[in-house]
């Protein structure tokens, strides 16, 4: 098949609720599923379409970038979202962090890579890590990368990144949660989070309102 087709077949399977939009350091995976890494397999073959197949043109497929969380719509995203919101080991609860509610120009890169066949699209550490701002231009890499999937299924996962000593001058640390699940073959961010540390308070207590 060749690239434009691909290109557009990613574009046109991808769900239009929501797709919100930092493996450095240590990486910590509980639950029976094994650690992804940014040392992982290649992504699986493409589908083989056959000639009967309608294939629309790329200006007729619409992307939609959704800047607020959405309610479940089928039974896996209602799975999902009663395991993201159960008590886990190692992660805190969502409303432990300040939500994000700013998804567009992440929503947009997100999509540009899947049609572009970007290598990280794969991956949920890599999303996370992507969403989470790394790489980053000081190549400023997260101090630890935590990777939970829910037990026997490996299309849940919640990956929580934390960054340190920032070069800021009111945040020093931050930590970031992002909920994932992967239908129709593509990774989706369903809810992500943040907490702060500040320089300026001298204080350990992670806060969810701005560093003064």
């Amino acid at each position: 098949m060749n690239k434009r087709l691909t290109k557009i077949i990613f574009g046109f399977f991808l769900s239009s609720f929501a797709i919100f939009s930092l493996s450095c350091g240590r990486s910590t995976t509980i639950d029976s599923l094994p650690s992804e890494n940014m040392s992982l397999p290649q992504p699986s073959q493409t589908p083989v379409l056959s000639s009967t197949t309608t294939i629309p043109t790329v200006t007729e497929i619409s992307l939609t970038c959704i800047s607020a969380p959405q309610e479940s719509i089928t039974e896996f995203q209602k799975i999902a979202k009663d395991w993201f919101q159960s008590p886990q080991m190692l992660i805190l609860d969502r409303n432990q962090y300040k939500a994000n509610t700013d998804w567009e120009n992440f929503c947009q890169r997100y999509q540009d890579a899947i049609l572009n066949e970007d290598s990280w699209v794969n991956y949920p550490i890599e999303i996370a890590l992507n969403f989470s701002g790394y790489p980053n231009p000081d190549d400023f890499p997260p101090y630890t990368v935590t990777s939970i999937f829910k037990r026997g299924d490996s299309k849940i996962v919640t990956v929580v990144t934390l960054f340190t000593n920032l070069l800021d001058d009111s945040v020093r640390d931050v930590e970031t949660r992002v909920d994932l699940i992967k239908e129709n073959e593509i990774w989706q961010i369903q809810w992500s989070g943040y907490r702060l540390r500040c320089y300026r308070n001298n204080s350990e207590e992670w806060v969810i309102t701005p560093c003064p």
